[in-house]
């Protein structure tokens, strides 16, 4: 099984989610598949398992992008479709697994302390005293 870490596809997302804006300002219909794609893989990341990963799937195969030569325009977005698509299959089937992402605990506020009359200053916060 094939692990991807939260900021690998956190990068997935930021990319899918940028070129869904600009295919709507474009006002390209196939904007709401990668919408789609984006919000999906967000899901898993924050450990849900969507139950509609299949018609997401076929959402983005619709779109029917080939690859263009290396140096062509269009490279960049059929890369980012097929290792999407690549990605959700891998999750609705078990190869893959991606680590959910983890929230920090709040950290406790600190406090500085500073006497203006001799110029010391304390700092205060949780456990540390300084």
């Amino acid at each position: 099984m094939q692990t991807f870490h939260n900021y690998q596809t956190q990068f997935v997302v930021t990319a899918l989610t940028n070129l869904a804006e600009e295919l709507d300002l474009a006002e390209n219909r196939s904007w709401h598949a990668i919408a789609s794609a984006a919000a999906c893989l967000e899901r898993i990341m924050y450990g849900e398992q969507p139950a509609d990963i299949a018609e997401v799937v076929d959402g983005l195969k619709a779109l029917k992008l080939c690859d263009p030569f290396p140096q062509r325009c269009g490279k960049f977005t059929f890369l980012l479709v097929d290792l999407a698509i690549t990605l959700l299959e891998g999750v609705r089937l078990g190869l893959i697994d991606i680590l959910p992402k983890l929230q920090r605990p709040p950290l406790p506020p600190v406090f500085v302390g500073i006497d203006m009359g001799t110029g010391d200053r304390t700092v205060y916060g949780g456990r540390h005293h300084a």
